[in-house]
């Protein structure tokens, strides 16, 4: 408990410091710490990263300069704690509770809990806690009322351990936020808010969400969350090559991740983009396909070339179902959906990786959005089959 409360402080006087209460000439009490009673210090004592066993490596996600989340265990007890946002909006399954000094010594000194607005208030930092006090004690104590208001608002609440958010990854639960408080920015007429709601929540628990909550907090660029939910396709564009090399020549190692990396370190080899794009479509459903196509023929106008498509429903209109040409018709309409997708997928992706006037993105946000609505839709069911 002394050893949290002196990394606190002691940082405390590092930016007092910095900012011109240099100890020459402004003495430091040495040791300063926040007052508890017998309950607090209990939570700062027994405070666990793990649900099993006492420990303190606790996992802090950063979304950006904006906030931070921990997880914590306390009591047989699954708590959130979130620092940076000035209101937090939570679905059922979080019981909000009032912060105590032990939670906020331990979380301040880990620095999830942040000092906001250093040049305004480090002085008056310095003047009510920081300063050499001749008439008390080593320690000076602090109370929690008089300290908190310098740091960055902080809210706790325990999960409800039937509720479906108990198990989620941190990364998940940090999106699953950023979500809540920049949804008035997402339209209504398209489902991009539940979908990515859906997948946060229900997604396969390989898929990577490590920068997606940046991702959606960046309400003014949408390409940024149509590029990160590319990066989860691109991530596994080598899995159904490296599934069929494993099964071919006995490869003993369980990793598909691990064999990924061995064979790019060694040979250099990686799958192209455009050809993985192509067979992970290849493995969804007619149905998730076609609905994917739907969404960006109602949306893109001129600039989805679909003409291939258009010809092969054409094509197939003009056959009777029980032809023998009508079972090839229908592969050839699938297979041109594939790569009507596949394209323009692609495309869009290389408009925002390369500057060249050739590939200049004509998208407007309606569009980018509803481009996000169909990788969403493919998204999951992709990892699903895949079974990564």
């Amino acid at each position: 408990m002394t050893k949290r409360n002196q990394v606190l402080f002691d940082s405390l006087k590092n930016l007092s410091e910095e900012n011109g209460f240099n100890k020459k000439e402004y003495p430091y009490h040495e040791k300063i710490c926040i007052a508890t009673n017998d309950s607090e210090k209990d939570w700062l004592k027994n405070i666990s990263s793990s649900e099993k066993v006492c420990a303190a490596d606790f996992e802090i996600v950063n979304v950006g300069n904006c906030f931070s989340v921990s997880y914590f265990y306390y009591s047989s007890e699954k708590y959130l704690i979130v620092s940076g946002l000035n209101d937090v909006s939570l679905d059922e399954g979080f019981e909000f509770e009032a912060i105590n000094s032990g939670v906020f010594t331990l979380f301040s000194s880990l620095n999830l809990i942040k000092f906001k607005n250093i040049s305004n208030n480090i002085s008056k930092v310095y003047n009510e806690i920081l300063n050499k006090d001749p008439d008390l004690a080593d320690p000076k104590f602090v109370d929690l009322n008089n300290i908190i208001s310098y740091f960055e608002p902080t809210y706790i609440c325990k999960i409800n351990k039937e509720a479906i958010f108990y198990e989620l990854q941190l990364d998940r639960i940090a999106a699953y936020i950023t979500m809540a408080i920049t949804k008035d920015n997402y339209p209504t007429d398209i489902p991009v808010f539940s979908l990515i709601k859906d997948l946060i929540i229900t997604g396969e628990r390989s898929i990577n969400f490590s920068y997606l909550a940046k991702a959606i907090f960046i309400k003014d660029e949408p390409y940024l969350l149509f590029m990160e939910l590319y990066r989860m396709l691109e991530r596994i564009y080598a899995i159904p090559t490296i599934k069929a090399l494993k099964h071919e020549l006995c490869i003993g190692m369980d990793s598909h991740w691990e064999i990924i990396s061995s064979i790019e370190k060694t040979t250099g080899w990686r799958k192209k983009e455009n050809e993985g794009l192509y067979t992970l479509l290849s493995q969804l459903e007619y149905s998730i396909l076609n609905d994917a196509y739907n969404t960006l023929n109602k949306n893109h106008g001129d600039y989805f070339n679909n003409s291939l498509v258009i010809k092969k429903q054409k094509l197939l209109q003009d056959l009777d179902i029980k032809s023998e040409s009508y079972s090839s018709a229908c592969r050839e309409l699938e297979e041109a959906i594939k790569v009507c997708l596949r394209d323009y997928i692609y495309k869009t992706r290389n408009s925002y990786v390369h500057y060249r006037e050739a590939l200049e993105s004509q998208l407007d946000q309606g569009k980018i959005h509803s481009l996000c609505e169909s990788l969403l839709m493919i998204i999951n069911p992709i990892y699903v089959k895949l079974g990564v």
